[in-house]
């Protein structure tokens, strides 16, 4: 793989050139990958071997300031994070992006030293084409350097750890080595990453069952995974207001009974034997091997979790809800804006993207007040979800990342058939508001709006 991308780089490396590692690492991604059909798991297979070689997609504009651009290779816009494309001495950032009445003034800290970036709250930002990124506050060389000493005694202790012999024996001293680099890179207990590999144990580019296709090396699925499992750690905290380490680094049974429902849901439409229900009792049996702890009965357990994921599938801010509204209103409003176009920022005139189609209209009648963050995530929390198989005419049905991030929003014009949801909404499948039809998959979530009278 790493070859593939060597050859479209034009930097094959030749063992009489060891300059082509250097020229690499110089000047990060050239033009031609720019503008090639390389997935975000070759990518990452490469950083493997050279860091920082997806710097290229911030552009530096001054000392302090980058501007974040994917146009030429727009597959990596939903797969790369600000992690990946920052220097790794950032560890705290101002984003500020504006654009046809949408405007984003956030500060975001970095999470470890190559983790994920989130605001105070934990919540977390895809970045997009267009945004600035000011930097505000960079370790200092001294303080680099003193940390990668620290990660590396880290790295060196545990690597030594006969606990993992036979971890070792069946996937190989280079999968331990890397899991062990992505604990002090993520702040995420190796262990837990270790076990989780080890259920899963899916083939080659399926290493973590990570879905993501664009996620199709070993090194992709290894950084996915540690972004599903940071992502919630900041969502469960929010949610439950627990911490999701019990003690030392080691996660409590609690979030791992509730990170493993949404890892591997049971109601999955591609898990047709129903193996998802074990995918607990077996991460927990793993995981407690290693660690040497008794986490408790998995039954109470996975009764806390569900409980953990309903409070925040129903969490929503009440000031926010003002009136009501009927679904065939919505849907009237809805089916009047068949065929106007498309686009991922609406302009406020004649384009239009998928959350903007519902909550405009939404902010018109006054059923959300003008302040409400116009995002399929945040609409997802004024439904009261339920089984996909279950939906029913006007129910929203939400698309959503394997780290649980909402992305996408349509509305049901009729109750399920032949595992498809008629729906309508505005998406690149047609690039403009049309009726269409979804398919039940493990991406689908199913809220019926708590607005309605």
């Amino acid at each position: 793989m790493l070859e593939q991308i060597q050859e479209k780089l034009g930097l094959k490396e030749k063992k009489e050139n060891p300059s082509s590692k250097a020229k690499i690492e110089t000047t990060s991604l050239g033009v031609d990958i720019l503008n090639s059909d390389i997935s975000a798991g070759q990518l990452f297979e490469a950083e493997a071997k050279w860091p920082n070689i997806m710097n290229k997609f911030a552009k530096k504009i001054d000392d302090k300031t980058y501007n974040i651009d994917f146009w030429t290779n727009k597959s990596l816009e939903n797969n790369i994070g600000l992690s990946e494309v920052m220097p790794e001495e950032v560890k705290k950032v101002h984003i500020i992006w504006e654009k046809n009445g949408r405007k984003y003034d956030l500060v975001w800290t970095r999470q470890g030293t190559k983790g994920w970036f989130y605001d105070e709250n934990g919540r977390y930002l895809a970045i997009f084409n267009w945004f600035k990124v000011e930097v505000l506050e960079s370790y200092t060389s001294e303080e680099l350097a003193s940390k990668q000493k620290e990660n590396d005694e880290k790295i060196s202790s545990l690597s030594a750890d006969s606990k993992f012999d036979d971890f070792r024996t069946k996937f190989g001293e280079k999968e331990l080595s890397s899991i062990i680099k992505k604990w002090v890179e993520y702040s995420i207990d190796p262990m837990f990453l270790i076990s989780l590999r080890k259920i899963e144990n899916w083939g080659s580019g399926r290493e973590f069952g990570v879905m993501n296709p664009s996620m199709d090396t070993f090194d992709g699925q290894l950084n996915m995974a540690c972004r599903i499992i940071q992502d919630n750690m900041n969502k469960y905290k929010r949610v439950t207001g627990e911490n999701p380490i019990a003690s030392a680094d080691t996660f409590s049974g609690e979030f791992v009974a509730y990170l493993s429902n949404i890892y591997a849901p049971i109601w999955a439409s591609d898990d047709p034997n129903n193996l998802n229900k074990n995918h607990f009792t077996n991460l927990i049996s793993s995981y407690s091997k290693y660690t040497g702890y008794d986490f408790g009965n998995t039954d109470i357990l996975l009764a806390k979790a569900t409980e953990s994921r309903t409070k925040w599938q129903t969490a929503f801010d009440a000031d926010s809800l003002e009136w009501k509204t009927s679904p065939d209103e919505l849907i009237a409003s809805l089916s009047k804006n068949v065929w106007k176009k498309y686009v991922l920022w609406w302009d406020g005139v004649n384009w239009i993207d998928c959350s903007q189609l519902i909550i405009e209209w939404l902010k018109d009648k006054w059923v959300v007040n003008q302040q409400f963050d116009t995002t399929a995530e945040n609409l997802a929390r004024f439904t009261s979800q339920k089984d996909p198989s279950q939906v029913k005419k006007w129910d929203f049905v939400f698309l959503s990342t394997m780290e649980g991030h909402i992305t996408h929003v349509e509305m049901a014009t009729w109750p399920i058939e032949w595992n498809k949801i008629p729906i309508i909404d505005a998406s690149t499948n047609a690039w403009a508001v049309t009726y269409r039809e979804q398919t039940l998959n493990q991406k689908v979530v199913v809220g019926t709006p708590i607005f309605y009278s």
